[in-house]
């Protein structure tokens, strides 16, 4: 709990609980000129109700606790947001009413999560610039992220991706753009997939077919490459696999 000086005042603007072992707080609401709250690296459970009587916040950090599970009816009343760290908690989904922040949240930290799914949310944050997204559990990245223009960094290493394919994502939000405008173009149009594994023993010239096939997809509208490699003292096994139209 704020000590009493604290909440009479009402005046504050910063409040740094940051590193103080808390694994609660009260009495908040009453800094209704609050812009800037840090409570990271505590032991929160429940994400504090009280936030959303802080009407004029706009930065709030909550980052490297342990909350399962944030209510909705918290973001509505924060129209002002632009700063929003949840990174390093046990999140697995967002609140509907994050999206009420549309027109002001530009930063969203949600990296070292539980996020199964892209939390749909996201999508309505017309003026997001800088999402993190890093180590979660996410297979598929939505096209409707890249259809805007005010993203301007994205981070989704550590997520088993295969929709776009990491090696995709490496590349930055232009070559997810990219990416997705191919498949744009490509539908309708048959999808020709291979995947081929050659075995057999040391050079008997697994590896220059391989090379020559990754060079003939090179020139080619190819959507996906990869090249492994399995070995023993007596044979040697090359797996190539490629998706292109």
């Amino acid at each position: 709990c704020l000590s009493g000086k604290k909440k009479k005042k009402g005046k504050k603007k910063n409040l740094d609980l940051d590193r103080n072992k808390l694994r609660s707080i009260t009495g908040i609401s009453k800094l209704c000129n609050l812009k800037k709250l840090i409570l990271s690296k505590n032991e929160i459970v429940n994400f504090p109700n009280e936030i959303q009587g802080l009407v004029c916040l706009e930065k709030l950090e909550l980052n490297q606790n342990q909350i399962w599970v944030i209510p909705e009816g918290v973001f509505s009343h924060l129209p002002r947001l632009k700063h929003l760290r949840l990174n390093n908690n046990r999140l697995s989904a967002l609140p509907r009413d994050l999206a009420a922040c549309r027109g002001s949240l530009q930063y969203l930290n949600i990296s070292n999560n539980l996020f199964r799914t892209f939390p749909q949310p996201v999508l309505q944050l017309a003026h997001l610039q800088e999402l993190h997204m890093q180590n979660n559990a996410l297979r598929q990245l939505p096209k409707e992220l890249f259809q805007g223009q005010s993203l301007k960094m994205l981070k989704v290493n550590g997520n088993p991706l295969r929709e776009p394919p990491s090696e995709v994502c490496a590349g930055g939000i232009q070559q997810i753009k990219n990416y997705f405008n191919q498949l744009q173009h490509n539908l309708g149009q048959e999808d020709k997939r291979v995947k081929t594994m050659f075995l057999g023993a040391s050079l008997a010239g697994k590896s220059t077919i391989c090379k020559s096939l990754k060079t003939s997809c090179g020139t080619s509208t190819a959507l996906g490459l990869s090249c492994g490699m399995r070995k023993s003292s007596t044979w040697k096994a090359l797996f190539f696999s490629s998706r292109h139209s």
